[in-house]
Parts: structure tokens; sequence; C-alpha cells
């Protein structure tokens, strides 16, 4: 696993400096003919790494020591690929967060970050007095939730309200002015200053956290105009402006989504039919092929075909979490659930921007959308899970009886010999390797790569067809080796000694034998 990261970190940052850019990022390498975004490779490999640095023994989700760590090992592709200035490649590693959630992090973390977002969205959407208000009655209302003492609560909200009616009321009269934001303001800083007091001298731990929690709320909303202003580039502005309906730009931002969406309508119920989509065959669409593909699902199969795909990525991705529930060790279930959530981010957002819910990221949909790194990446992904192998527990019908007698052990050596392993008969690293592509799977993407093998000689075309057969032989080999190293795992451990001591029950008593005497019909 290790390996695999650094060596994908280091062709990340071989990017940076001889990289080739499409559409404003530099993500892309050229190999001859066939260009690669290295960026799509490294969300296997830091699954990968995840997984192996999350499932050691050592390790403790709840240590900021190893949180460090992992944050560490997904913070340094996020990074690289930031300066590659693909945003939305780097957005995919948050949904990580899925996979930190089943391991047991903190849930308070995700009441946080649902905070901020909501905060971010809300403060387009209201002014700054609503705002405050509703970010104030959020505070007081979870806190209540927590601790309870309705009546205490309420009573502050009226003491409030009626100290902010009378600033803001009395104040003009005095000769001075107050705007009603101002006034809430003053009016929440002071009682709020006066609470925190109170919960620190008599160390009432929840209300200052809750009240800690507000301050930090509200700093968080003064410095959203700032970053929005300065950190996003205008593109990206543009495309939260017209995702949240304050903006239109039919013609400019808005352009793609809303030609999206006229070519997913235009499907209705049942579609128009295969490569009948007016809106997609004359290129009505742009990115049509690749971020917004499942506009043409939409309107070539109707709401029939668009809502049959979004289950078959459903079905997809809960098989994944039963693949990783069923795993008996750490690194199989924390990479089946990196998988897991690599898939759910990538649909959601394709899917969710081409009908105008999520805003304009650009990443691809999977095994929809064209482009040969994609396709590789997420065929590797899927298949290494499918073939981490399902270690489970062999639980045997304990019969809680006195065991066998001296006599009865006696006549089962005789009857079954002595307990001394016979090594079986193993395959040949060759045919262990070939009785891979018995899979239904990969006979599949094997009629496939020759089908594209035979169009690419017609085209003179075979970038895809390169990439199937490399994802092909790439899911091959390291299931092989999988099984492989599980085999030689399994030989040194049944090269034990045969006198290892092992308890069993024998007229009635509990008694430690060595292991080559057990016999048929011991417990």
């Amino acid at each position: 696993a290790y390996p695999l990261y650094w060596g994908t970190i280091l062709i990340l940052v071989g990017v940076l400096f001889f990289g080739k850019e499409v559409n404003g990022a530099k993500s892309w390498i050229m190999i001859g003919p066939v260009a690669l975004q290295p960026t799509e490779f490294v969300k296997f490999t830091t699954s990968l790494a995840l997984a192996r640095y999350m499932s050691s023994y050592t390790f403790d989700i709840h240590r900021p020591h190893d949180l460090l760590r992992v944050g560490a090992i997904i913070g340094l592709p996020v990074l690289i690929v930031m300066l590659q200035n693909d945003t939305g490649s780097a957005l995919v590693y948050g949904s990580f967060l899925f996979m930190f959630y089943r391991e047991g992090f903190n849930r308070w973390v995700y009441v946080v970050l649902i905070m901020v977002v909501s905060l971010f969205v809300f403060s387009f959407l209201l002014d700054p007095a609503a705002l405050l208000i509703v970010l104030l009655l959020v505070c007081v209302i979870s806190e209540g939730l927590t601790n309870g003492y309705w009546r205490s609560k309420l009573i502050y909200v009226a003491a409030l309200t009626l100290f902010v009616a009378l600033l803001y009321m009395l104040l003009p009269m005095l000769g001075g002015s107050i705007s009603l934001h101002t006034a809430i303001l003053v009016g929440v800083v002071l009682s709020l200053g006066l609470v925190a007091a109170y919960a620190y001298r008599y160390k009432v731990r929840n209300v200052l956290m809750f009240v800690l929690f507000f301050f930090g709320s509200l700093a968080f909303t003064y410095s959203i105009d700032y970053a929005f202003d300065n950190i996003l580039q205008t593109h990206q502005q543009k495309r939260i402006l017209d995702l949240l309906g304050l903006e239109s730009d039919l013609k400019g931002w808005g352009y793609n989504v809303n030609q999206s969406k006229i070519a997913i309508g235009s499907g209705g119920f049942s579609g128009k039919g295969f490569l009948e989509g007016t809106q997609t065959k004359f290129n009505f669409v742009p990115e049509q092929s690749t971020d917004f593909i499942f506009c043409t699902v939409g309107e070539e199969w109707g709401f029939l075909g668009s809502a049959l795909v979004i289950v078959l990525f459903g079905i997809l991705i809960l098989r994944l979490v039963r693949m990783g529930e069923r795993q008996m060790e750490p690194f199989g279930r924390i990479y089946c659930y990196c998988v897991a959530s690599i898939f759910f981010f990538h649909v959601l957002v394709n899917i969710g921007m081409t009908i105008g819910l999520m805003p304009v990221i650009g990443i691809p949909l999977p095994f929809f959308s064209y482009g040969g790194s994609s396709m590789i990446a997420f065929t590797v992904l899927l298949f290494v899970a499918i073939r981490l192998k399902t270690n489970l527990l062999y639980n045997p019908m304990t019969d809680l009886h006195k065991g066998l007698t001296q006599a009865e052990v006696i006549r089962s050596r005789e009857q079954h010999g002595r307990n001394l392993l016979t090594p079986a008969k193993r395959k040949s690293l060759w045919a262990l390797f070939f009785e891979k592509f018995s899979d239904p799977v990969i006979r599949i993407l094997l009629v496939a790569a020759f089908l594209s093998l035979g169009i690419g000689f017609i085209h003179n075309e075979f970038a895809e067809t390169i990439g199937i057969f490399c994802a092909i032989f790439l899911a091959t080999g390291v299931a092989f080796w999988f099984e492989y190293d599980a085999m030689r795992k399994f030989d040194l451990l049944n090269s034990t000694n045969d006198d290892t001591p092992v308890k069993v029950v024998r007229d009635g008593e509990v008694m430690e034998i060595p292991k080559q005497d057990v016999v048929v019909g011991d417990v």
C-alpha cells in the first residue's frame, strides 16, 4: 500500500512540472499519444494507504497523533491536486468522512461541518439580522435538547428580545441611531458574555461549550464574504450564485446546467430512444460525454432510465458497504468503505450538478463518463474490493458433554489415524493466475476490450482499449497477489509445531495435550 501511495504522489508532483493543462487544470500527463490523469489513481492508492495505517493494532481514531497522520495521508494529495487547479478532484477526498464515521470518529465533528455548510449557504440567502436570529435560536434549542431546563431558555429569549426592542426604539429618541442587526448583535454579545461568565464560574461545561460554539459560528459568518471575494475564483463564485438562484446567466456561467436540465426534462417519462436525443445529438450540451454524461441518459431513456441508473448505483454502493461489514479484518472493511464513499460522492455530485442541485465541479460519473483514466481507476477500485477475501469466522456447535473416554480416544485414533496434516496439493502459480479470468465480470470486460480493439482498428484509436486491458490485468494481478499471499501465510501457520499444547475435554475434565494427540470426536 505505502509504495503505491508514494509512487503516485511522486507522479502527482511530476505533473506540476511536466503536466499538460486542460480546461485550466494542469492535471494531465502525456505518455506518447495517451493522456493520463494521475489524480484518479491517487484515490485508489490513498484508500489503500488509509486502510493499511488504520488497520494497524496500535491505531486509535480518538488519539490526536494518529489523526494527524491520517490527515497527512489525505492532505498531501489534496494539496498537490489543489496546486494543479483541480478543485473538483480535491473535494472527492472529503468523501472519506463517511468511512471515518463508520470507524467511530467524533460525531460532533460532523455537526460542526453541517453547521459550517449551512451557515455558508444561509449567509447568501438571509440578511445579517435574520441570520443572527436563526443562529442564536439553533444554539439555544440545541442547548435545551442537550441539558433540558426549557424554562430558563424561554426567560433568556424573552429578556433578550425586550432588551433589543428597547435599545432599537429608545436610542433614536435620544438622538442616536442603530440598525436592527447592530441592536441584536449588541444584545446577544452582552447576554452571552454574562452566560459564559456564569458557566465558567460554576463549571457548567455544556453551556460554556454552546456559547463558544455560537461565537465561533458568528466569527465564521463574518469571514464568509472575505473568503468568497478573495479566495474563490470568479467561475467558482458564479457557479455558487447560480446554484443558489441569486444570479441567472443562461448564456454564460449557467449555460451548461440550463442545457443539461433542458435535455433531461425533454426525455419525459420513457425518453426519446437510443441515439435519438436532439439536445445531445446536436451538441447543445457542453461536455456531454464526460462531466454531463447523465443528461444523455435522461434525454434518451427518460425518468425510467435515469431512475434505473441511480438504483443500480445505490445497489452497488450498498453492496460495497455490506462487503465491508462482512470483513473480519479492519483492512478490508476500511478499504470497502473508502471505495463506497468515493463512488457515493461521485454519483451524488455528478448527477446533482446535471439537474442543478449541486455546483458544477467537474468530476466524472463512474463507468459512464468518457475517459480512460477514470475508467481504469474505478475498475481497479471496485475489483480490488471484490477480490478481498471475506474472512469468515468458523463457529462450530460445541457439545458441552464430558468428552471422550480413554477407550474412545484409542478407537478413534485406530479408525481415523493421528492428527498430522497432509499438505494439500497446490495449484501452480500460472493456474492460480489464469483462474482469475473465470470471473464473470472479467469475462465481460474481456469481451468489451476485444470489441474496443476492433473499433480501434477501424478508427485508429487505441487509448480506451489499452485502458481496459490495463484495468483487467491490474485487477487480476492484485487478486492473484492477495490469494497467493493468503496461501503463503496459511502455509506458515500450518507449519506450527505438532507439539503445540491445546485444551480438550476428556472424561469430564479439561486437560492440555499436544496437538498431534487430538482425535476425531474431541471437544
